[in-house]
């Protein structure tokens, strides 16, 4: 819904093709205990920052929930080993 309200074809084609390399890290990362709910609030925080018009803070509420969601998946795994 994001990407199509920006109505640049361009950036959606970019931006699918991004979301279809990295499929496989987000199917695993759902798999580790308590991602999916982490992430659903991660999601509210950026739908929030989105709602506030703040650029800047979309930004970085993305950034982070990138990174946590990768940090999560790296510590599911080292667990594992």
């Amino acid at each position: 819904m994001i990407w199509n309200s920006c109505q640049n074809r361009w950036l959606i084609k970019i931006l699918e093709n991004l979301s279809r390399q990295i499929h496989r890290f987000i199917v695993n990362a759902l798999y580790v205990p308590q991602r999916m709910e982490n992430s659903s609030a991660e999601h509210g925080e950026i739908l929030e920052k989105i709602k506030r018009g703040n650029g800047k803070a979309v930004e970085k509420a993305i950034g982070n929930h990138f990174r946590r969601a990768l940090e999560d998946l790296k510590e599911e795994l080292v667990q594992k080993i």
